[in-house]
């Protein structure tokens, strides 16, 4: 049986814009070595986290896999910010919800609703459209959903990281003289 013996050369802090310590911080550090010979990894890092993974977050994954697939596995099982959801499971599931709710409303989702979702079991797409039509603008005349969608965008963005996502259910509540905040 063949052994697979993997050789990892660790550059000199400072060589090629390495930094120590950004694992975890959410600022990346700039690593062109490591990005050449392991393309896979920036790109799928990227994909699920939205920024280029650190070195140590890079070394990381290679002590959990030899091979892009693996890799790829790796950073989807690793936990997202949502409780009960890996990144894969958000990552899937925010992008159909942002698909749906785009078609019916016009706009992202929000992690809230994501979050709802996943725990409810609603994953399929079919499913999260009809939670969207039930949980929809019912009685929101279109212009006052636009008016009131672009007004509460600074506060989703500023306090909630969502810079274009909203809740249906919280214009709605706003359009019927309930302050906002309302649902998760």
């Amino acid at each position: 049986m063949a052994q697979i013996v993997r050789s990892v050369t660790l550059p000199v802090s400072g060589e090629s814009g390495t930094e120590p310590g950004a694992a975890g911080t959410g600022m990346p550090t700039v690593n062109k070595i490591l990005d050449t010979q392991y393309p896979s990894i920036k790109q799928d890092w990227q994909t699920y986290f939205g920024s280029p993974p650190s070195p140590e977050d890079v070394y990381n994954v290679l002590n959990h896999g030899s091979s892009p697939a693996q890799w790829a596995d790796y950073i989807r099982a690793l936990p997202s910010h949502i409780d009960n959801m890996n990144q894969g499971q958000y990552y899937d599931m925010r992008t159909l919800s942002d698909q749906v709710s785009t078609k019916i409303l016009g706009h992202p989702s929000t992690d809230g609703i994501v979050a709802e979702l996943a725990r409810q079991g609603i994953t399929g797409q079919s499913a999260v459209a009809n939670w969207y039509n039930i949980h929809g603008t019912t009685g929101v005349p279109p212009d006052a959903y636009k008016e009131i969608y672009k007004g509460i965008q600074p506060t989703m963005d500023g306090i909630f990281n969502e810079p274009a996502g909203a809740d249906p259910r919280d214009i709605k509540g706003i359009y019927d003289g309930n302050s906002p905040g309302f649902t998760e």
